[in-house]
């Protein structure tokens, strides 16, 4: 084994790409560089995304390599057509490198990992991301596969432990994995309450439609008008029929007046836009553990959210209530009205969500990512952690 260990990291998302999976996957590598690891990372885009022509890396110790693929109408052909087609990339590279180790963020990019991998008998690790643990196992073909790198996998992690439970359902992994929380920093200028954004409601994505940006809107009008003044969508529509469905209902409710959506904007100015609002509203479906939620948190921004996936986990790590979560979609605008309503109680909820995402910063996640990875190495069992 060489000085530092090489691992390949395989990911559908990798900055400059916009997206929670780009930051996450970028996290790791840099976290695994940091403790020792020479990294590879093999990103696989979709061919209409736009590619960098050049990537620099975070260190001397992270190499990117690119390899844009094309898409397939059946959804089955078009897994099983990338995995594949990952696999020969991934084999040429193991060639010339000799990894020792494999990583795969997205279940589905765990599987070309594994075909490599056997050769050798070396561990792969297969992380799950948002819709590793809802979308993919609704569909038998896709269950197929996500099955067999559950079985096969060295180790799963997972970011909440209610991903992990909707992952167990599918295959016995009790004894090989590993909840690693998403982290993020300690802001630099956290938010404050102040009188001009009073009447400001957010929320921070990609609009997907496990979001349900429509529900959002339709919240929002429904909160009284003196308490309103402006709903901020921050982030773009992914599909032409997501942005139809949020413009429908913007006419349909008479708010477009007060509407603004910003389109992409760059992570460094997300923190600006968190800053404008007087509170965050999460309405997704489901979530494994929300980025955007936790930078909110982060900054102490009052949160409201659906009481999904891994939402209650992140929020119940201060012992005090940090957010108002909502069990139904009728409670969302009584819930988005008393923080707009109440500067006692933006201040309440402020301070606890700055306590509650102090449990998951940076160092924590590192500490937990060099565990996972050192202990496959090592051919040693993943503990499940919380």
């Amino acid at each position: 084994m060489p000085d530092r260990p090489r691992v390949c990291l395989a990911t559908f998302r990798f900055p400059p790409m916009k997206g929670g999976v780009a930051r996450a996957a970028s996290r790791i590598a840099s976290f695994l560089a940091q403790g020792g690891f020479q990294v590879y990372v093999c990103v696989f885009p979709e061919s209409h995304m736009a590619i960098p022509h050049a990537t620099e890396p975070d260190s001397s110790h992270i190499t990117t390599r690119w390899t844009p693929l094309p898409s397939a109408d059946n959804e089955l052909v078009d897994l099983l057509e990338r995995a594949s087609a990952m696999a020969e990339v991934i084999r040429q590279l193991d060639a010339d490198v000799h990894f020792d180790l494999f990583h795969g963020i997205f279940l589905p990019a765990a599987f070309p990992c594994l075909q490599v991998a056997r050769r050798g008998r070396r561990p792969v690790i297969a992380s799950a991301r948002g819709s590793d643990a809802t979308l993919w196992p609704s569909n038998s073909g896709s269950r197929s596969i996500i099955a067999s790198v559950l079985r096969h996998a060295h180790t799963v992690t997972a970011p909440s432990r209610d991903s992990l439970n909707r992952l167990q359902a599918i295959e016995d992994i009790r004894d090989k994995s590993a909840i690693v929380p998403n982290s993020a920093a300690e802001p630099t200028a956290p938010w404050t309450l102040e009188a001009a954004h009073r009447h400001v409601v957010g929320t921070v994505a990609e609009f997907y439609p496990v979001k349900r940006i429509p529900l959002l809107i339709e919240s929002y009008a429904m909160v009284p008008q003196v308490l309103r003044k402006q709903l901020l969508l921050v982030g773009d529509f992914p599909g032409k029929g997501d942005w139809q469905r949020a413009m429908d209902a913007i006419a349909r409710l008479g708010v477009a007046h007060e509407v603004s959506v910003t389109g992409y904007v760059d992570a460094s100015e997300v923190a600006r836009h968190l800053r404008s609002m007087r509170v965050f509203v999460l309405t997704s479906e489901f979530e494994g553990f929300s980025n955007a939620l936790l930078e909110a948190a982060s900054m102490g921004v009052p949160v409201v959210s659906t009481q999904v996936g891994g939402v209650e986990e992140l929020l119940a790590a201060a012992p005090e209530i940090p957010a108002l979560l909502v069990a139904d979609e009728a409670g969302l605008a009584t819930a988005i009205a008393r923080v707009l309503s109440s500067d006692d109680l933006a201040a309440s909820l402020s301070a606890a969500a700055r306590q509650a995402a102090h449990h998951f910063r940076p160092e924590r996640e590192r500490e937990k990512w060099l565990e996972v990875h050192q202990e496959a190495l090592k051919g040693a069992p993943a503990t499940l952690s919380r």
